[in-house]
């Protein structure tokens, strides 16, 4: 519904369906008038004053779409007031000029309007009527604009839930990369008569990280100890491919470990700093997760010690995927920046709002 948004789109609605409004008005009328009553001027049978009527109406509805984002900033009593002053000053408006405009029409009074109501007789009346007709205008105004958020708000979660989708694809896809595989599989090998125990530990791990992308329904929002889980699962496994190479450092505060953050945010990212950050060193490859509490924000950071890149560099899929996530779930409430230096490591910072999880969508989960 972006088009809606447009202000000539809305002059075009708005005017047309009060033009409408005025004809079949015009019509209703036209049942209940005399024989030899004196015809109004109008166009295409439609009286000048019911034009007159219903485009006011129509120049009061632009008004109250155009300034509502202003009026939904107020507080509640500030609210009611305004409209209340509003509909004050378009009822009386609307009704002073339906009134003279009808008198004009009729040859400057040759033939009284309204049964020969007295002006102030026909003001009280219409005022009460079109008070009337302004908030039964904003009422659905606001209802509309209610309907419009909400159908956006679902859009916005399928989004969200096809973004969620295609993350838990993308991490089944690392995981199930062919020379992946093949050298879990051959590490797994070389440790089953030599050390059992490693071997069973390196194919638990294995199955954990693929049970958690096929099987787990994940939320769109998850603790942090739960997303750091899953990582560990995955980094428990590149430890033993790297032997002693690859040195994991996780610095994890309690208190933040219950903040929700978006689902499989941070294994692309890892596994991104490790296939082109810390894998490349020939060294020890260092990887380091942090989080912290900061003025109600949440900070992760992902720093490798490899080779990093130039100003510049192109995104891979994986963390333009957590880039646009991260947009979409809280817009101008995050924080992406990735800080990389040629020979210096990359880290990658993300900042979002701090949350805790509800008692009520943590039993969900676990009863899932």
């Amino acid at each position: 519904m972006k088009w809606l948004k447009h202000r000539a789109v809305q002059v075009v609605l708005v005017f047309g369906f009060f033009t409408a409004w005025a004809f079949f008005q015009s019509r209703f009328t036209s049942l209940y008038t005399e024989p030899g009553q004196l015809p109004l001027p109008g166009v295409f049978s439609v009286p000048y004053h019911f034009l007159i009527c219903y485009y006011i109406w129509a120049v009061a509805t632009l008004v109250i779409l155009w300034i509502r984002p202003r009026i939904l900033k107020l507080s509640f009593p500030r609210f009611v007031a305004t409209h209340l002053m509003l509909g004050v000053v378009v009822s009386t408006l609307h009704s002073v000029l339906y009134y003279y405009s009808t008198w004009a029409l009729l040859e400057h009074g040759k033939a009284k309007p309204f049964g020969g109501m007295s002006p102030g007789a026909f003001l009280l009346t219409e005022i009460r009527y079109n008070l009337w007709m302004y908030f039964t205008l904003v009422a659905f105004i606001h209802l509309f604009d209610y309907y419009k958020k909400s159908r956006e708000k679902e859009v916005e979660a399928i989004s969200l839930k096809a973004q969620l989708s295609q993350a838990q694809l993308q991490a089944l896809k690392t995981q199930l990369q062919p020379h992946f595989l093949f050298n879990v599989l051959n590490t797994i090998t070389s440790y089953v008569y030599a050390q059992p125990e490693t071997a069973v530990q390196m194919i638990a791990r294995l199955s954990d990280l693929l049970r958690t992308s096929l099987h787990e329904p994940l939320a769109p929002e998850i603790p942090l100890e739960k997303e750091v889980a899953f990582v560990q699962n995955y980094l428990d496994i590149e430890k033993i491919r790297f032997a002693d190479r690859l040195n994991v450092e996780l610095d994890i505060p309690p208190e933040v470990g219950a903040a929700l953050v978006p689902a499989l945010i941070l294994q692309p990212i890892v596994e991104n700093a490790i296939r082109h950050g810390a894998g490349r060193n020939m060294e020890e490859a260092r990887i380091a997760i942090r989080a912290s509490l900061q003025q109600n924000e949440l900070h992760l950071t992902v720093s490798d010690n490899g080779p990093g890149f130039a100003p510049g560099a192109s995104e891979g899929i994986g963390i333009r995927n957590s880039r646009e996530r991260l947009e979409r779930m809280y817009e101008s409430r995050q924080q992406f920046r990735i800080d990389s230096r040629p020979s210096e490591g990359t880290t990658v910072h993300l900042v979002i709002p701090f949350r805790l999880q509800s008692p009520v969508a943590e039993g969900d989960q676990e009863s899932q």
